[in-house]
């Protein structure tokens, strides 16, 4: 149970790297597909990285404070 949960955040950090770094690439490059968005989608974008990024480090808290409490 614990090597699942293990993967699953290792999965969840790699997403979230992973969305980042295309937000980060979009807002530089004024000709890609993020400046052809209305407001709305662009809005929507902001949010699920603002909402995933706090999210993975409360899920890493988690999951360190749990596999500590098993090993004791």
């Amino acid at each position: 149970m614990d090597e699942f949960f293990l993967f699953f955040g290792i999965i969840d950090i790699g997403i979230l790297c992973i969305f980042l770094i295309y937000r980060y690439k979009t807002e530089f490059k004024i000709t890609h597909w993020y400046f052809d968005l209305n407001v709305k989608q662009r809005s929507i974008i902001w949010a699920v990285s603002v909402v995933l990024f706090p999210l993975s480090f409360l899920w890493w808290i988690w999951l360190l404070t749990y596999l500590e409490y098993k090993r004791n």
